[in-house]
């Protein structure tokens, strides 16, 4: 938004479904797009930058802040719509704490 009012500050507007085009395209995360498809097929919000982005806006699960105690330690962490991811990192085998090549020899 500060950008095409800065563009327009300097006599340069931007058409509103232009900008609404511009702002669908930078969308990339999969679990918008329905959101997507929704502001494409009404020509309300294709027509309204302003409209089309409180749409969007409104489609996005907030993260949230969950506390838990943990050894008797209160911690914070963000989760995504209430539900933690879990599970272990990639390289972490069966709770070890070390990586995949940890202790083989390997330099």
């Amino acid at each position: 938004m500060d950008c095409f009012l800065e563009l327009a500050r300097f006599n340069e507007p931007v058409l509103e479904s232009k900008k609404v085009r511009d702002f669908l395209n930078r969308i990339k995360a999969p679990e918008l797009a329905a959101a997507k498809q929704q502001v494409k097929a009404t020509a309300n919000l294709m027509a309204n930058f302003e409209e089309a982005a409180n749409f969007i806006a409104l489609s996005v699960t907030p993260l949230k802040q969950a506390n838990r105690m943990l050894a008797g330690i209160e911690t914070n962490s963000l989760t995504q719509g209430g539900r933690g991811r879990g599970g272990r990192g990639r390289n972490d085998r069966g709770g070890r704490g070390r990586g995949r090549f940890a202790g083989r020899g390997r330099g």
